[in-house]
């Protein structure tokens, strides 16, 4: 049993990290675009509490700084709430290298089920086939096109920061 945990425990913190990053990449989209749009307020009409450079500098940053602060919480949050379980973990590792439900199995046997002779054959099969496989093979970062999301928004903020206010 120590090898299928130790096997469905890595596959549970690599499912987690790439959810985490697909929603980072998200969310750090949706903050660095609000963002965008609140430093492009001042270039297109007047703000009277923004006067100065310091007071436009500010303004920047503070938006800059936020809509990175606002990816990274929500990112955090939102995997958080949709981590799947240490079963759903099993399940994923059982289809991607075709161990017909060994590992799911074992893990959802009851105590006492685990000492009745099925319950430790199973284990014993799910454990010689847990042995056999490389998490890494199966569950690894695979960089997507989606990833430069974020820079879009990054690239107009940095424009925007030359281009004088109202």
């Amino acid at each position: 049993m120590n090898q299928i945990n130790r096997q469905v425990n890595s596959a549970h913190r690599q499912l987690i990290a790439d959810e985490f990053v697909q929603s980072l990449v998200r969310w750090l989209f949706v903050g660095l675009s609000l963002a965008a749009l609140a430093v492009t307020v001042p270039k297109i009409w007047h703000l009277p509490f923004l006067p100065g450079d310091q007071e436009q500098q500010l303004w920047f940053f503070f938006w800059l700084a936020g809509g990175l602060l606002f990816g990274l919480i929500v990112a955090l949050a939102w995997t958080y709430v949709r981590r799947g379980s240490r079963m759903g973990a099993a399940i994923e590792v059982d289809q991607r290298f075709a161990l017909k439900e060994r590992l799911s199995s074992a893990l959802a046997l009851s105590p006492t089920e685990r000492n009745t002779p099925a319950g430790l054959a199973l284990i014993q099969d799910a454990n010689r086939r847990a042995e056999s496989i490389d998490i890494r093979d199966q569950f690894r970062f695979q960089p997507a096109r989606r990833m430069l999301l974020p820079v879009l928004p990054a690239i107009l903020l940095a424009a925007l920061l030359y281009v004088p206010n109202a």
